[in-house]
């Protein structure tokens, strides 16, 4: 992302609004990340080959319905 990372992003869209379900994909998974988007309101994290097929679909609805 050209202005922002994902982590400064999910920053200012819970800023902004908390209410917003947030999920990220990432290339790189690890338990530093995960901690550190929680911390800013994100509720799920996903490797970016988490992300295939049904498994992208499954936590959307997830954050949805939750």
């Amino acid at each position: 992302m050209p202005v922002m990372n994902g982590l400064e992003a999910a920053r200012e869209i819970s800023r902004i609004d908390p209410s917003v379900p947030l999920l990220i994909c990432t290339m790189f998974k690890s338990e530093q990340l995960v901690t550190a988007v929680r911390k800013v309101g994100v509720k799920r994290v996903l490797s970016k080959w988490e992300c295939l097929g049904n498994n992208l679909v499954n936590a959307i609805e997830s954050l949805i319905h939750n």
